[in-house]
């Protein structure tokens, strides 16, 4: 409700005219009560990352915080990667993770980084995420050592991470070019969307929750309240996409599925031609605007994808 809601209702019901001032603290009164206090909230993290333990075992939810000489301690960081999302990962999700972080509109400003992939059927799959006071090098290194804990090494389990921040050449020539170059990447992920839109699209998602405050005037959240709804938009976006393919019979997804039938109609103008291996698995296949070369042991053709 705006101000003039108020007012306006107050008229027309009471008879009654509030000031401004009278109508901001009624109001803030009233979402004190209905969300909670917003410094309190900070100081119930550790009661929340421990019911979230409790009631999703197997997952992983870590708390940082900053002491203080004079004082309770102030939060830092909540780490979340549910039990669910780590199955859901490992069972059917491309290994290329995207990273990114947007803010929040909490008391303190926070920010959440999240981390997804896209399972079979490019779903946007968030696995993993951290609300944190700011976002720093620190605490980005903090997230990813977790991540990478949770995840195993990046090289052993063969990921690729992604992430949309932007660089200027001098920093860039300092890492090997496999890193950042499309024509170099490794080929393991599979992945032909090499792009930070899946974060983008969460963020997207996130945003009406991240940003609407129960009064307009009001613009912020207590860090609880928009931790749960976070959770809830992943849960409810597992469940969906699990909906949509309950009733599905196919060897492939759809989305696949579909994407094949279109290749195979484009393959009636190209040509494979035996390049005379001794197990006939090499094939130098010619059609336009180029040739490639395909290897059907190691399934691995020179387009990369």
């Amino acid at each position: 409700m705006r101000h003039r809601e108020v007012y306006e209702w107050f008229v027309r019901k009471c008879n009654v005219n509030l000031n401004s001032t009278c109508i901001t603290r009624a109001l803030k009164a009233t979402r004190k009560v209905v969300e909670g206090d917003e410094i309190a909230k900070y100081g119930l993290v550790w009661d929340y990352a421990n019911e979230l333990l409790t009631s999703n075992p197997g997952s992983t939810v870590q708390v940082a915080v900053i002491p203080m000489p004079e004082g309770p301690p102030q939060f830092e960081i909540l780490y979340v990667y549910l039990d669910a999302c780590k199955k859901g990962f490992k069972a059917g999700c491309r290994p290329m993770i995207r990273l990114d972080g947007t803010f929040l509109k909490t008391l303190q400003g926070d920010q959440i980084l999240t981390a997804c992939v896209q399972d079979a059927n490019n779903h946007i799959f968030v696995f993993a995420y951290a609300i944190m006071d700011v976002e720093n090098k620190d605490n980005w290194k903090w997230f990813l050592d977790l991540l990478q804990s949770d995840l195993g090494n990046y090289n052993d389990n063969k990921l690729c991470i992604i992430s949309d921040m932007q660089k200027a050449w001098q920093y860039l020539e300092k890492w090997p070019k496999e890193a950042w170059t499309k024509a170099y990447f490794n080929e393991d992920p599979k992945n032909d969307n090499i792009c930070n839109n899946a974060c983008e699209s969460f963020n997207t998602k996130i945003k009406h929750e991240r940003t609407k405050p129960i009064f307009k005037h009001e613009r912020t959240k207590p860090i609880l309240t928009l931790a749960e709804e976070v959770r809830r938009i992943i849960m409810k976006s597992m469940v969906d996409n699990k909906l949509k393919l309950s009733t599905y019979q196919g060897i492939l997804p759809p989305v696949q599925q579909s994407g094949l039938k279109v290749m195979t109609k484009l393959s009636s103008h190209w040509a494979p031609q035996w390049c005379g291996n001794d197990k006939e698995e090499l094939f130098e296949v010619h059609g336009w605007p180029t040739n490639m070369v395909v290897d059907l042991e190691k399934h691995t053709c020179s387009c990369t994808f």
